[in-house]
């Protein structure tokens, strides 16, 4: 929302105008008023407990080739380049409609009153940028966390490629509109249906695996027990896995027990 206040602001030369600032200052106050309390009890906790992190961690470009493993098309295929949080492929088919809608947007002649000055601009920006935050300490997210406040306490930059997936699905739309434009009717519907079927079969992941957690009556006696500790006493469970995949669902498991106890592990 920042980015596009910002290329709007300047493609529209919206800061020559005195009721702009106006506007602006009024969000600013109302933000302030409505976020502030919450982001102050962030900043507190963050300073007495010291917390930040050394560097966050990026993606690689294998990662982009890379599905789930439940993936039906592409699982198998992307085996080699798979990892935790780390399925980052888009899609062929997405890629190809937003390759077409970038063509499109920016070869499209602009008017005055067209807003699609500031689209072009702003999911360009968005696309190019997430994706390079996306590698980590290895890119220029090193700026973000070394000197803007807040970024020095994200874990996985890789995450940024939400906004990427974001940039595709608005771009691939720009794209697939152009091309279903100069079709009739029944072409159209065909031509879209075979594209969303597509798409689905490029992103079908099944079956999701599913797990069934213990109720209350079910928990282990051992976490009835550390229920009665006292509140100032710490704890700390062995076995530590040593490798990621299985510390995530041991891990996981005992985050979800500590729901119970309420105890700090």
């Amino acid at each position: 929302c920042g980015l596009y206040i910002l290329i709007h602001t300047l493609t529209h030369k919206k800061y020559r105008e005195g009721r702009y600032w106006m506007k602006m200052g009024l969000f600013l106050l109302i933000s302030v008023i409505v976020l502030g309390p919450f982001v102050y009890q962030y900043i507190r906790v963050q300073q007495d407990i010291g917390f930040s992190r050394a560097g966050a961690t990026g993606a690689t470009l294998s990662q982009y080739l890379a599905t789930s493993s439940d993936n039906r098309l592409y699982g198998q295929l992307t085996k080699p380049w798979q990892k935790i949080e780390g399925a980052l492929f888009p899609g062929i088919l997405a890629l190809i409609l937003a390759m077409i809608g970038l063509w499109v947007i920016w070869k499209k002649p602009l008017r005055n009153s067209d807003l699609l000055k500031d689209q072009r601009l702003i999911y360009t920006v968005i696309l190019i940028s997430s994706f390079l935050f996306g590698f980590g300490m290895k890119g220029p997210y090193y700026f973000l966390h070394r000197y803007v406040p807040g970024f020095n306490g994200v874990r996985v930059a890789q995450r940024f490629h939400i906004m990427v997936m974001f940039a595709l699905a608005v771009l691939a739309a720009q794209g697939l509109h152009h091309l279903l434009a100069g079709l009739k009717n029944q072409k159209k519907f065909l031509a879209l249906g075979l594209v969303w079927s597509g798409i689905l079969l490029e992103y079908a992941s099944i079956p999701i695996p599913m797990f069934n957690l213990p109720g209350k009556s079910e928990i282990p006696p051992v976490y009835q027990h550390i229920k009665k500790i006292a509140e100032n006493e710490a704890i700390i469970e062995f076995p530590i896995p040593e490798k990621l995949f299985k510390r995530t669902r041991i891990e996981s498991l005992r985050m979800y027990y500590s729901i119970y106890h309420q105890k700090n592990g």
